[in-house]
């Protein structure tokens, strides 16, 4: 199958890049990585005539702490979420998703941005992000505006960007005393593993019992979601039966598909265990006795 034709820019300024897009409208792309992309053009599932290359832009560049909130550029690469001080100490569970999504090579040029605007309902960054509170920067020729990543998802591969409509940025709060989180996915194969459940979760210790919890749940519903059972553990230590409970809050809540990596009732079976693990794994990281 022959790739589309189309234009590529490559532009040095964010201005530019935004303004190209401005003018394709809805037949423009931007390409980070490529790793998703690509494959799209391969098999002529989009076909844009303009493609704007993001990699040279300095403005969605670096990972830094400011006014209590860890900024993130969308164009960062998975590799260098991995490998980030600032990341191990704020958001640990961002760091296991990064370690556990794709293979090496793939992490080495695709973008926190990209994973995101892709909107896999499998997707590694969306539930851990969910759950450490994200916020995302949104940016075309028309202006700026900043909303939770709960609601970017509107479906599977579907979001609320407009055309023309960049990720910038995205943000997390800085972890407050006490504060753990955890990524924990089950999948078929080591290393490039695609999650066939997937869970998230950030706590606040305090006291001998959670302050605050949150677990998100992925690849077991057409967005990531929060589970509101969870909430039991709120004030109790996480373990006995409110972590039972949480665990089958979460088995009740997920809303699985049958497809080629496993059964709805596979799927639900499977999540209580991996919301169990990744539970087990924040509360462990926040009284200090795993890293």
């Amino acid at each position: 199958m022959a790739m589309p034709a189309f234009q590529f820019h490559r532009p040095r300024r964010l201005e530019d890049a935004l303004a190209l897009l401005g003018d394709a409208g809805a037949d423009g792309l931007a390409k980070a990585g490529g790793t998703d992309v690509m494959v799209l053009l391969k098999h002529a599932a989009v076909a844009p005539r303009v493609i704007v290359g993001l990699s040279a832009l300095p403005e969605l560049k670096g990972i830094r702490l400011e006014n209590g909130a860890v900024s993130i550029g969308a164009g960062t690469t998975i590799a260098e979420l991995e490998s980030d001080p600032l990341l191990t100490r704020h958001a640990r569970g961002l760091v296991d998703a990064a370690h556990r999504m794709a293979t090496v090579q793939i992490r080495t040029v695709a973008t926190a941005g990209g994973n995101l605007a892709s909107a896999a309902a499998c997707g590694d960054l969306a539930p851990v992000l969910i759950a450490l509170g994200a916020t995302l920067h949104l940016r075309s020729s028309r202006g700026k505006r900043v909303l939770p990543l709960s609601d970017f998802f509107t479906g599977p591969r579907t979001t609320v960007l407009a055309p023309g409509e960049l990720i910038t940025r995205l943000q997390i709060p800085a972890a407050e005393p006490g504060a753990a989180s955890s990524y924990v996915k089950f999948g078929y194969r080591g290393g490039s593993q695609i999650a066939v459940v997937s869970a998230a979760v950030s706590l606040v210790h305090e006291n001998g019992a959670a302050k605050r919890v949150r677990l998100v749940l992925g690849a077991v519903a057409p967005v990531p979601f929060s589970v509101k059972g969870a909430s039991v553990l709120v004030g109790r230590p996480v373990e006995g039966p409110a972590l039972d409970a949480a665990c089958a809050a979460a088995a009740s809540e997920c809303r699985p598909i049958s497809d080629i990596r496993g059964s709805e009732s596979y799927r639900r079976a499977v999540v209580p265990v991996i919301a169990r693990q990744a539970l087990e794994l924040a509360w462990r990281r926040s009284r200090g006795i795993e890293s």
